[in-house]
């Protein structure tokens, strides 16, 4: 889902520029392009669950931008858009200008694109089909559009109230711990490196060993790839969290998207790691860089856990949030 994010940020810079509304699709499981449009409704989930859309809305960057999140496959909807519009619609003759000046075979670059797009000025709807990578933007645009993707009020609340129940404190306080990011997956083979390296910048960044380590990664029950740290602190991954609250969440989710509810938790991992004392990422993952960019940014994307004072004082204060609209 971290990669739909960013192409969710290039569509919205693209929206700004082009001052035009933004059609959303659901996300689903990070694949081709040829492949998500095989994807069922139950392997998707709509955007809007993920994001907090009137926060994004109303930021000064895009306020112009009208959001419209979709609830059906993206077939469906372009089935649906075509018969509703037949004349309307841009026909697959602008994905292929829109990519005529690109850089990278998987982005779109922004000046094919824009150019493309202001062609097509008068067509009601402009259609691309492809993945929505564009690594063109100036730096600085690409900060203040990233810095507007808070997540969904209630996946913050949620992670606020995982924590409160796992970590548990006195008076409802959330007891310190740190979070480590380890990229599995496609990066398995070299994950006694990663654990190697990560132990080295944990030592060199000061991390207390006697408080508890967070280990976000991809889901797995085998944890002896994990020995390395597990010997040095108490340790975490998702499954030690409260069953309680882990099974609320699979059952408010699931029943909507149960093929990508799993997918969906690494959002919490993100905002568990972002309410860290101390994080360490993988340099090579943009879900890592995405931590650290969420933890500069505390104070705009993840609200609730941002007090005014010292950093540590959120993990002085007693948390009450109620969790509105997740059914």
């Amino acid at each position: 889902l971290n990669n739909q994010r960013i192409e969710f940020e290039a569509a919205l810079l693209f929206a700004q520029k082009l001052k035009r509304g933004l059609i959303v699709p659901m996300a689903g499981k990070h694949t081709s392009m040829s492949a998500y449009m095989r994807l069922r409704e139950n392997e998707l989930v709509p955007m809007d669950l993920l994001f907090d859309f009137a926060h994004i809305s109303g930021t000064k960057l895009f306020e112009d931008v009208r959001l419209v999140p979709i609830n059906m496959t993206l077939p469906a909807f372009l089935e649906a858009l075509e018969e509703t519009f037949p004349s309307e619609y841009s026909d697959r003759k602008f994905t292929s200008a829109a990519r005529r000046y690109r850089v990278d075979n998987n982005a779109c670059g922004t000046y094919g694109f824009l150019k493309a797009a202001k062609a097509m000025n008068d067509v009601r709807f402009l259609v691309y089909r492809g993945h929505f990578y564009c690594h063109y933007f100036k730096h600085s645009e690409q900060s203040d559009a990233s810095r507007t993707m808070r997540y969904n009020p209630d996946l913050r609340s949620y992670s606020l109230l995982l924590l409160q129940n796992s970590f548990m404190g006195q008076n409802g306080k959330i007891n310190k711990y740190n979070a480590l990011h380890l990229r599995r997956g496609d990066y398995k083979d070299r994950l006694g490196y990663m654990q190697g390296y990560a132990k080295y910048k944990m030592k060199k960044e000061h991390f207390n060993s006697s408080i508890g380590l967070y280990i976000a990664t991809e889901p797995t029950k085998d944890r002896k790839a994990f020995e390395k740290l597990m010997s040095l602190q108490p340790t975490y991954f998702f499954q030690d969290l409260n069953v309680s609250w882990i099974e609320a969440f699979e059952g408010a989710f699931g029943e909507k998207t149960s093929n990508t509810v799993k997918d969906m938790f690494g959002i919490v991992d993100q905002l568990i790691a972002t309410f860290a004392e101390k994080f360490q990422g993988t340099s090579i993952s943009t879900f890592s860089h995405f931590i650290y960019f969420m933890r500069k940014n505390r104070e705009s994307m993840f609200p609730e856990s941002s007090f005014v004072g010292d950093d540590m004082s959120r993990f002085n204060c007693s948390f009450n949030i109620a969790i509105q609209n997740i059914n």
